[in-house]
């Protein structure tokens, strides 16, 4: 796998999505980059649980929550992709659903560097807020502990903001579309992944308390 087109990708993206759309040499890897910013996305929870005890705030979550998590995450993810390609063909968009897989896959990389960073956050502050006694508590910690880690995910702003500016360069690149038939096509695909992973979490939100 090349993967210095990832590096193209985030600094050189026109000249990325041209290749990536044109040569099919590139889906594994944005199989492989669909996969990453799935799992990242439940490390970022997983890691937010560190926070939590490091704190002593009782914040235990069951498996079985994370595995819902993990579906919530592919379906978001997918449901993006999908979005985009069904809508995309009442548009005059492409109508091969790998072409629009492997585009839209590259533009999650911003995403993958942004969770990175909320998780490496994450691990830091759930350190540094190791449970120790009363005494060596530091007397801050306990009152703004918890709105600093809050504010570790407003990291994930600019590169969520990255991430839709790539989508609508792909989708120009790929599709010929204007900036703002693009940019529409980017919206339509977030929204139907919202409104899809809202069901998803109000059929699975029901069984859920009840474990």
């Amino acid at each position: 796998m090349n993967f210095s087109i990832i590096q193209e990708v985030l600094l050189k993206p026109n000249v990325a999505f041209e290749k990536i759309y044109q040569n099919s040499q590139y889906f594994l890897l944005s199989v492989t980059i669909f996969s990453i910013i799935c799992v990242m996305s439940i490390f970022t929870t997983i890691t937010s649980t560190f926070v939590y005890s490091s704190l002593d705030v009782e914040y235990d979550v069951p498996l079985i929550h994370h595995v819902v998590g993990f579906g919530n995450a592919v379906l978001d993810n997918f449901m993006i992709i999908f979005g985009i390609f069904y809508f995309g063909k009442y548009f005059d968009g492409s109508r091969i659903f790998k072409q629009v897989f492997s585009v839209i896959s590259f533009c999650f990389t911003p995403l993958i560097i942004g969770m990175s960073l909320i998780v490496i956050s994450n691990l830091l502050f759930s350190l540094y807020f190791s449970p120790i006694s009363d005494d060596e508590y530091p007397s801050f910690s306990s009152e703004f502990a918890l709105p600093s880690y809050m504010l570790s995910n407003v990291i994930i702003i600019p590169f969520f903001i990255w991430f839709i500016v790539l989508c609508v360069k792909s989708l120009k690149i790929m599709n010929h579309f204007s900036t703002f038939k693009a940019f529409v096509l980017t919206v339509i695909g977030l929204v139907v992944s919202s409104i899809v992973v809202f069901l998803y979490d109000l059929g699975t939100s029901i069984p859920l308390h009840m474990i």
